[in-house]
């Protein structure tokens, strides 16, 4: 929703995040509700709410099941957050600020050549490539 308030369009933004309770059953309740009121910001917002979502999703599943395919073209959810990381570092650090990507990691693993047809999968850790993605979201926000 919009309102103008003193000439400026304020958007108010309200998020709800699933809640479980003891029982396992799950109901939507509110979690934030967001004052934002530049075109930077309501992007900023949009950026984080969807990248907020992708680790949510991810959230619960174990070290196996984010690394197993599942899709037939072999992509595993680990594979999508790597993928994201890369994305956010290719479109932010080098189209939109024509710098050179700053893609570093911090478990020792390389990787491989890239490969256009090759399935997203990894070898680096989960935790290491939820944390390549946090860094790679950080730097593109500033």
């Amino acid at each position: 929703m919009s309102f103008v308030q003193a000439g400026n369009v304020v958007s108010v933004h309200v998020r709800l995040l699933p809640f479980n309770y003891a029982d396992g059953s799950t109901t939507g309740v509110v979690a934030l509700m967001t004052d934002v009121t530049s075109e930077r910001d309501r992007l900023q917002y949009f950026l984080d709410q969807q990248r907020d979502a992708v680790l949510a999703i991810l959230d619960g599943l174990d070290e196996s099941q984010l690394h197993t395919p599942v899709f037939p073209s072999g992509w595993t959810p680990i594979g999508l957050v790597r993928h994201l990381a890369g994305a956010e570092a290719m479109w932010f650090q080098w189209v939109v600020l024509g710098t050179q990507p700053q893609v570093t990691w911090d478990d020792d693993v390389e990787d491989p050549p890239y490969e256009p047809g090759a399935p997203f999968a990894t070898a680096h850790s989960s935790a290491a490539v939820i944390r390549q993605y946090r860094r790679q979201c950080t730097i593109s926000n500033e």
